[in-house]
């Protein structure tokens, strides 16, 4: 599994986790029960191999060949913007 995923392309990687965030329903927001106002995203996540099998995050990270950090901008990603592209900041500026 860790070859087919570190041989798609960055964008078809991002799109492949976002699936799979979706499939395993990966940062749920809720409301704080203290705060009414106030929403937070909760990122408890029940990670899956075959709907069967239950993992830790870290063995499904070395499973993909990916790191924390990039998970997890992913995952943000998600839960803020939805299943969209993400766009890098220095898209629309030109270069000096």
């Amino acid at each position: 599994m860790r070859e087919a995923f570190q041989a798609l392309s960055k964008l078809e990687q991002d799109i492949f986790l976002m699936a799979q965030l979706k499939v395993m329903d990966g940062g749920t927001i809720s409301n704080s029960k203290h705060f009414k106002k106030k929403t937070r995203s909760n990122k408890r996540t029940f990670y899956h191999w075959d709907h069967n099998t239950l993992l830790c995050q870290k063995t499904y990270l070395n499973m993909l060949g990916i790191g924390r950090t990039y998970f997890e901008n992913i995952r943000n990603h998600l839960i803020n913007n939805g299943f969209i592209l993400r766009i890098h900041g220095n898209v629309k500026r030109m270069p000096q």
